[in-house]
């Protein structure tokens, strides 16, 4: 269909390997400093199998959903 697929979280960053059979692409850590990165490379058709993130987020700048 086009459509990738992207993994991250607990079991993605424990088991990147084995989650990257599944999806397109899997984030290691913190996704947060990454989203910005990852959509432009997935609109130009070059999104990497794996992203790392190792620095935390600054909790200030993360928008709160309603």
């Amino acid at each position: 269909m086009g459509v990738n697929v992207v993994l991250g979280g607990v079991h993605a960053t424990f088991m990147p390997e084995e989650a990257g059979n599944h999806v397109d692409s899997v984030v290691i850590g913190e996704a947060e400093n990454l989203w910005e990165q990852k959509l432009e490379e997935a609109e130009n058709n070059n999104l990497k199998n794996t992203y790392h993130d190792t620095e935390r987020p600054d909790v200030q700048k993360l928008i709160i959903p309603k």
